[in-house]
């Protein structure tokens, strides 16, 4: 039983957090490969993604050495209503099955949640990597843009929530 203890407690970091990058890796997968099949989800359970994605995003720019210019918050917020907007022409002619018993909508499937959660996985290995490359890279043009591409996915996220919680209260 020491030898274990000893194993975990005298892992590396880095291979901690690689493996929280795999099984982080796995989960977005499994997510996204579980949304391709149509599946009735509880409309509050709906905002449970884009509450998280949005708040990464905050937590990320929060981060950001810049943070504290008002430019960084404006595209960050521009490009959170952009993606809504995107989000809301994208899937405002999406056929649900609402169930008012249960207060829940049956989402028809799809790969957008897959490429969704790819698509901030993707953006935030590439950014990280480029920090770790080339951290005089980043200026507040640069910090701006990634801002905006974070704000935008967050957009996105919350946009086709919004869309479908629209959509049951306002069917009939």
């Amino acid at each position: 039983m020491n030898y274990i203890i000893n194993i975990l407690t005298g892992t590396p970091l880095k291979v901690w957090i690689l493996l929280k990058v795999w099984i982080l890796l796995w989960y977005l997968f499994y997510t996204g490969i579980k949304a391709i099949k149509p599946q009735t989800i509880w409309l509050p359970k709906l905002f449970i993604l884009p509450l998280i994605i949005t708040g990464l995003s905050v937590a990320g720019l929060l981060k950001q050495p810049n943070t504290m210019q008002s430019t960084m918050w404006y595209s960050y917020l521009a490009s959170v209503v952009l993606g809504g907007l995107v989000s809301w022409l994208f899937f405002r002619n999406t056929q649900l099955i609402i169930d008012r018993t249960t207060k829940s909508v049956t989402l028809p499937g799809g790969y957008i949640t897959l490429f969704l959660l790819l698509g901030i996985f993707v953006l935030n290995y590439f950014w990280d990597y480029m920090h770790a490359v080339h951290p005089t890279f980043f200026t507040l043009p640069v910090n701006c843009f990634k801002t905006a591409s974070s704000g935008l996915l967050a957009g996105l996220s919350m946009g086709r929530a919004a869309t479908y919680t629209y959509k049951f209260f306002k069917t009939n």
